[in-house]
């Protein structure tokens, strides 16, 4: 289950040139297939606030699925999710668009 979504996270990952946050990315995705959520989240969060769409979009992920997938190292908290969803949608990242349509289609 875990590598199906690290998959679907990856989706929109650029790979063309290096843009702000993309090492910082790099570094996440290490430490979330090492299972070290916390680290990963906060690598993600230092690459979101650079702008970085697909991080935002990945720690949106994680905030919203929090304990459900992450156990005790990720709190959910939807309304930051939400906010960091938004965000990466708003670099034109086409995960964090769906899943806002899908989101707001169970609510």
């Amino acid at each position: 289950m875990r590598s199906i979504l690290l998959v679907l996270l990856l989706a929109c990952a650029g790979t063309a040139g290096a843009a702000p946050g993309d090492d910082a990315y790099a570094r996440a995705v290490d430490e979330y297939e090492a299972c070290h959520y916390r680290h990963a989240m906060a690598e993600l969060r230092g690459a979101a606030e650079a702008g970085h769409g697909p991080a935002a979009q990945m720690l949106g992920t994680m905030l919203m699925l929090g304990p459900a997938l992450y156990g005790d190292q990720v709190a959910r908290n939807t309304a930051e999710g939400l906010r960091w969803l938004r965000a990466s949608a708003s670099t034109g990242n086409e995960v964090a668009r769906f899943q806002l349509v899908r989101l707001s289609k169970d609510h």
